[in-house]
């Protein structure tokens, strides 16, 4: 999205309401531009759990993912940050579980 200020062509900020709008309709970019915003989020979430470069790695595509086939039933009456965080938060223990860990 562009504006025109002071003769030049400019970017405007994209809000997040959006960008989830955009990306529940399909649009891939906009559900990028989401996850490069609560990346290192969500990546702080899962190393602080799991303590493992790889195991981690998988767990945040994990966490995308899930994100990205649920974004339907995303109401909204939470920032979208707390919910990926609790996306991250159970994708994560379910990983632990699953190798046995606690």
């Amino acid at each position: 999205m562009l504006r025109r200020m002071e003769g030049r062509l400019q970017a405007m900020p994209e809000n997040e309401e959006d960008l989830i709008g955009r990306a529940r309709e399909g649009d891939a970019g906009a559900f990028d531009r989401l996850v490069q915003s609560h990346m290192a989020a969500v990546w702080r979430v899962v190393w602080r759990i799991l303590r493992h470069r790889e195991d981690t790695e998988d767990v945040v595509q994990e966490v995308f993912l899930t994100a990205y086939q649920a974004l339907s039933g995303y109401r909204g009456e939470c920032r979208l940050s707390t919910w990926l965080h609790r996306i991250a938060v159970t994708r994560s223990l379910n990983h632990l579980r699953s190798r046995g860990e606690r």
